[in-house]
């Protein structure tokens, strides 16, 4: 199995890569979404980051990496938002992975996460600051530090479905 992987700081622009996988027939599973889902069917008392982080306090900080595997069978296949080295491990258990980071100034990364208007969403400058170091504190710039490949999102999103695509595409002609 063919595992490819996109990290990066919360509002770097992830969702690009996953979008572009998806225009080209790559399946997508999402980290943040398989904790959403499972937060919804939970005691709502904690937000979705401290269901995360109680997750994997009671079972280990790759749990995310295997719920979002579980009776995944496809040849090749995207995985949107792997957080840790401990996560990494878990998907290199299935197969070959390349990692793809994308990097994003913290200003457009705090625009882009304010203007989603979810229940995640920082409400002050404050909270954004504190839900970077959370996810610093997973492990995920060792993994930004490791990458495969860099896209920059700074720049226009046309460009950067132009380069994630060519990326994937480079991915894929290596099976």
């Amino acid at each position: 199995m063919i595992i490819i992987v996109s990290v990066g700081l919360p509002g770097s622009g992830k969702g690009i890569l996953s979008d572009t996988a998806q225009s080209i027939g790559i399946r997508v599973v999402s980290m943040g979404d398989t904790v959403r889902d499972y937060h919804d069917l939970s005691d709502k008392r904690m937000n979705i980051g401290e269901f995360a982080d109680s997750e994997r306090s009671k079972y280990g900080k790759a749990i995310w990496a295997e719920r979002v595997m579980d009776g995944v069978e496809d040849d090749i296949i995207f995985v949107d938002g792997c957080r840790s080295i401990e996560e990494l491990g878990v998907l290199r258990s299935y197969g070959r992975v390349y990692i793809i980071c994308v990097h994003t100034l913290s200003n457009i990364r705090y625009d882009r996460l304010v203007s989603r208007a979810r229940d995640d969403s920082p409400r002050s400058i404050m909270e954004f600051d504190e839900r970077d170091r959370r996810e610093k504190e997973y492990g995920v710039e060792q993994l930004m530090e490791i990458a495969d490949f860099v896209i920059n999102n700074d720049g226009t999103p046309e460009s950067s479905r132009n380069e994630a695509e060519r990326i994937l595409r480079s991915i894929i002609d290596k099976i």
